[in-house]
């Protein structure tokens, strides 16, 4: 049911975050680097187990995650759902996923997507020279950031000449986790927030119905 077959590929993307839930935005963000990278054979949604900078007492289960993730791609041609870091024990780091993976294959090109507001962050990430090294970043840049974004990541290359960033050019789509935690908590509708799917996964199971979700994600 779930992708962990990296080795099989020579190019891969990683598009990792609690997706807790998954939301319109998170699939936009895949189709669009599929669209403007052609030489990804595959892309990963790759949910942590226990984000390492956020507060995880709002997560539901793995299970519920993955299951979202799952239904939310059904269909999706090249994009699949990997529970790699779900099965890991304790916190998870990008930077010790991205060697377990490429002690498999080490010749595998990887790259890693985030958000903008990841990349302003990204200096605090654990071992975020490390990670450099092991992969390329794509940020998922908006027209309104973009000028701030390619300043932030020119002193990037200033401090380390082998660190290697490209933007996936995206429309802003105002839709966070958080605030379809909020609305689920609240009663309100989440209708065109999630895909169909998962909106009713999460009608089905009563999910963020006793969780405020405050914290961004």
């Amino acid at each position: 049911m779930y992708d962990n077959s990296f080795e099989q590929f020579d190019t891969i993307a990683i598009l990792g975050g609690t997706f807790n839930p998954v939301h319109v935005g998170h699939i936009e963000m895949a189709k669009q680097v599929l669209i403007q990278y052609p030489d990804i054979e595959q892309l990963f949604l790759m949910p942590n187990h226990l984000p390492a900078y956020k507060d995880g007492t709002q997560l539901v289960s793995p299970k519920d995650r993955l299951s979202m993730l799952f239904l939310a791609v059904s269909g999706i041609d090249k994009v699949s759902v990997s529970d790699f870091e779900i099965i890991q024990d304790g916190y998870t780091y990008t930077v010790c996923t991205l060697r377990q993976i490429l002690k498999k294959k080490p010749t595998l090109k990887i790259y890693f997507v985030i958000g903008d507001d990841s990349l302003f962050s990204f200096r605090k990430w654990f071992e975020y020279k490390e990670i450099l090294k092991l992969c390329e970043i794509l940020v998922i840049a908006r027209d309104e950031s973009k000028i701030e974004i390619e300043k932030y990541i020119a002193s990037f290359k200033n401090e380390l000449a082998y660190a290697k960033f490209s933007l996936v050019d995206m429309e802003k789509i105002s839709v966070s986790s958080s605030e379809i935690r909020n609305n689920c908590f609240e009663g309100k509708s989440i209708s065109g927030m999630v895909p169909k799917n998962v909106c009713t996964y999460i009608e089905e199971h009563n999910l963020y119905k006793y969780t405020k979700g405050s914290v961004k994600g």
